[in-house]
């Protein structure tokens, strides 16, 4: 079954976390579950289950990509893990209702505050997603005031994760700690690779293995007599660039062959008359073709002058512009599997720091350059929230979950099945 528009935005337009507590907790279906006497709308409930579905869809295509494009339901398949799907969303929506209700109570309890801004942007936010696509919503039972919960209690959510591990927080961490983190789960390298297949996928015979093995030791003699990286990568792609190239043209002479084969022998059958004739034409021919092959000199003369002008007015504005000092660079995590498991842990526990070294798998020769990580002080900035939530992540979820252990909640089994999980699938 293909993930209907409709539902796309739904599960994009909001956060991740929600409860609206009131003290008129009803026998009907418009809450899903209750603490006491405050309940937590059905419409929480059914948000969490359209995330819970979408977290389903995604596992099912990274497994196999063409259940995307299939018009079939998902919720009889089955997750990696065997759960089937339908029981796997309301089990995300069970537990993440109840714990958006935790958040809720540990946001009061450690006295934090949504700010007047806060409020205002999930409020736009919110008459956005309904502006957009009130209908879907409607349809499923979620109301506005249902998604305008779910957000702010991401931001809670935040807020609380915050308060315990950021730097003088309840449990907070060092910069060192993060800035440790970064640098052991994450690598800089500049890499040039050497391909052991050609260009059908076959693997090269040994003798080819052998002449790109030194090319592979060329390279790296170079990198390691100082010659710069960045050059040594763009000749190598420029003489990829070149054979690809060379080949092209070998095609077309090839083609171009078997075609002036058959014109030379539909010219020895025609009779001297016709001969002559064509023998006149050629003649004319090759006038005019010398004349075009003098023109096009002249012209390619000007353009190239011309070329020359406006290539130095282009390196004049390059200059200007300040060069990227991290081009060609990568930034590889310890547990990620690109571009091979092997490279990923030669990298990590062999090679070292500004020393030029090379790689074989089972495809590629690679010249590795690895670089300081803590020099990338832009990327640190820019993900270091991220890189707090990647260490302390799991030790939060542990913590939420025994903050969700401490409630009773009842459920309104009336409210819950009502919302039949095919209508995520007629959006």
């Amino acid at each position: 079954m293909s993930v209907s528009s409709n539902i796309k935005k739904i599960v994009a337009g909001a956060a991740s976390a929600a409860v609206v507590l009131s003290m008129t907790a009803c026998a009907d279906t418009t809450w899903s579950y209750k603490v006491g006497e405050e309940v937590i709308p059905a419409g929480v409930y059914i948000y969490y289950q359209t995330e819970g579905y979408a977290q389903a869809f995604s596992e099912l295509v990274q497994q196999d990509y063409t259940i995307y494009y299939t018009d079939d339901s998902i919720l009889d398949m089955e997750m990696p893990d065997g759960t089937k799907v339908s029981d796997y969303i309301n089990d995300y929506a069970v537990k993440s209702t109840k714990q958006y209700y935790a958040i809720e109570k540990m946001f009061d309890e450690l006295g934090l505050e949504i700010t007047e801004e806060e409020n205002r942007n999930v409020l736009n936010t919110v008459n956005d997603a309904m502006n957009q696509n009130q209908d879907g919503y409607n349809n499923l039972g979620i109301a506005s005031s249902s998604l305008k919960a779910v957000q702010l209690n991401a931001i809670k959510e935040d807020k609380i994760f915050e308060k315990y591990y950021e730097v003088g927080g309840l449990s907070g961490v060092s910069e060192d700690d993060i800035k440790n983190y970064f640098n052991t789960e994450y690598a800089r390298a500049k890499i040039i690779s050497f391909s052991l297949v050609d260009s059908e996928g076959n693997a090269l015979d040994d003798d080819a293995k052998a002449e790109m093995l030194e090319v592979a030791n060329g390279y790296l003699e170079r990198a390691k007599n100082g010659e710069d990286f960045d050059a040594l990568i763009e000749e190598y792609e420029a003489s990829l660039e070149a054979e690809d190239g060379a080949e092209e043209t070998d095609d077309s002479s090839s083609s171009g062959t078997e075609e002036n084969t058959e014109d030379t022998e539909n010219t020895e059958n025609t009779d001297g008359e016709q001969a002559e004739d064509s023998s006149e034409e050629t003649a004319d021919n090759t006038e005019s073709t010398e004349g075009a092959e003098n023109t096009e000199d002249t012209e390619d003369t000007e353009n190239t002058e011309n070329t020359e002008d406006t290539d130095g007015a282009e390196t004049d504005e390059e200059t200007d512009e300040e060069e990227d000092p991290y081009k060609n660079e990568n930034l590889y995590k310890a547990d990620g599997e690109y571009p091979s498991t092997k490279f990923i842990d030669y990298l990590f526990n062999t090679a070292k720091e500004n020393e030029p070294t090379l790689l074989q798998d089972d495809n590629y020769y690679y010249l590795v350059l690895r670089l300081p990580t803590l020099e990338r002080t832009d990327i640190y900035d820019t993900y270091r929230s991220s890189l707090l939530y990647e260490l302390k992540g799991d030790e939060f979820d542990s913590l939420l979950e025994e903050w969700t252990a401490e409630y009773t909640f009842t459920e309104n089994t009336k409210g819950i099945k009502k919302f039949k999980l095919e209508k995520l699938e007629e959006q």
